[in-house]
């Protein structure tokens, strides 16, 4: 059922490609099911980029989280020290800016 779940979210990624919500999902299909830790980085890259279905253009901030743990689990260290930092970055800018991060 898993390989069925990963198609079912792909073809769902496809159809709504503006929001970040079902590239997370494939991404944690992956981090968590597959132990694919490259697919899952692709999935949660993608969903970083995404807005919400609320109008808020930014995905939560737990998006970019996860997307920094499956770069630590893919074994890329230097990746995910990054990824980290620029979630920072973005989330005081966020605050600077007057806006939530959630």
């Amino acid at each position: 059922l898993i390989a069925d779940g990963v198609q079912f979210l792909e073809e769902g990624c496809k159809n709504n490609s503006s929001v970040y919500d079902l590239f997370f999902e494939l991404g944690y299909m992956h981090y968590d099911k597959t132990k694919n830790f490259k697919h899952a980085v692709k999935a949660y890259e993608e969903a970083s980029s995404k807005g919400r279905t609320t109008g808020v253009a930014y995905a939560p901030a737990y998006v970019r989280h996860q997307l920094a743990h499956a770069m630590a689990r893919m074994g890329d260290i230097d990746m995910c020290v990054g990824q980290w930092q620029e979630g920072l970055e973005f989330g005081e800018k966020l605050v600077k800016e007057g806006k939530e991060q959630e």
